[in-house]
């Protein structure tokens, strides 16, 4: 199922709305978020959402017991959906880039940097880069050119399905703030809005590797870019 435009905004907004009454992000961020989602509206099923990693969302600084100080993640993304691609039974993605940002309170440093990922096309006629369609890649380039904040390494792209901002939110909460999750993750309007994007990111997804598993072929093959990209 993919939800609507105006469905989409409202699950994000009503999503973070939970989180900022929580005091898990900051409120700044949220009104970044906010005015991204004015132009997510209507009933069209094709719609885009950008979050700048300049103004991303923020969350609250949180103590890390293993690390020995104070740390904050941080989220921003560039998403493009298009409901055409639904005739291809592949996920509806025209765009999928959600980056999460772990960073040290004391000096804004990234120690940790993963995204959810699409494979990119380039090339004239333009080939799939090498590696599963959807993929979680860690490391990679620093946004606004600091490659000082490089991870080098591009490589292994490990199978994973499409994430969008709720549910790489829910992660984050169930992660660096379990008592807050602990608290939320039983209410009904969180499950809603999670099960809207578990909706727009899973159905497909899993309904490949159920066709996958149900014939007996190899999962990571199956899903290298360029045997299922459209």
């Amino acid at each position: 199922m993919i939800p609507s435009a105006n469905d989409m905004s409202g699950a994000v907004k009503g999503y973070l709305q939970i989180l900022q009454r929580e005091e898990i992000i900051e409120n700044a961020s949220f009104s970044y978020v906010e005015q991204a989602l004015r132009f997510v509206t209507g009933a069209t099923k094709s719609w885009s959402l950008k979050v700048s990693p300049s103004s991303p969302l923020k969350f609250r600084t949180v103590f890390d017991p293993h690390l020995g100080y104070s740390v904050f993640p941080v989220v921003y993304l560039d998403v493009e959906v298009d409901e055409a691609l639904h005739i291809h039974k592949v996920p509806p993605f025209k765009k999928l880039v959600v980056t999460l940002e772990v960073k040290r309170f004391s000096d804004s440093g990234i120690i940790y940097r993963t995204h959810f990922d699409l494979a990119n096309k380039s090339g004239n006629p333009a080939i799939y880069q090498e590696g599963p369609l959807y993929h979680v890649q860690f490391g990679g380039h620093s946004p606004g050119g600091v490659r000082a904040s490089d991870f080098k390494l591009k490589i292994p792209r490990w199978t994973h399905p499409p994430m969008d901002l709720i549910l790489v939110c829910e992660t984050i909460v169930a992660n660096f703030y379990p008592e807050k999750w602990r608290k939320l993750k039983g209410q009904r309007s969180w499950i809603e809005y999670i099960n809207q994007s578990q909706q727009l990111c899973y159905t497909s997804y899993f309904e490949k590797t159920n066709t996958v598993l149900s014939g007996g072929r190899s999962l990571l093959n199956e899903m290298w870019a360029v045997e299922w990209g459209v």
